[in-house]
């Protein structure tokens, strides 16, 4: 099974190393179920748009510095 979603709300707590904003944010993503012969779950796949969240909250994204000289 697939499920496409989106998901709002209000940063109102911390989220990993961001301390609340107040922001409203929005995002998506994609989860795959796979099920059993009985119908339970036995395998869960999810991607989201978290770097648009992060953005979304004023987090700075920067490239990883990469050595040069090598």
């Amino acid at each position: 099974m697939a499920l496409r979603w989106r998901a709002a709300g209000t940063q109102a707590g911390q989220f990993g190393p961001v301390p609340p904003t107040g922001q409203v944010v929005s995002y998506s993503g994609a989860t795959f179920l796979r099920f059993d012969a009985a119908g339970r779950i036995v395998d869960v796949w999810s991607v989201n748009e978290l770097f648009q969240l992060l953005q979304q909250l004023g987090v700075e994204m920067l490239p990883p510095l990469t050595d040069a000289g090598a």
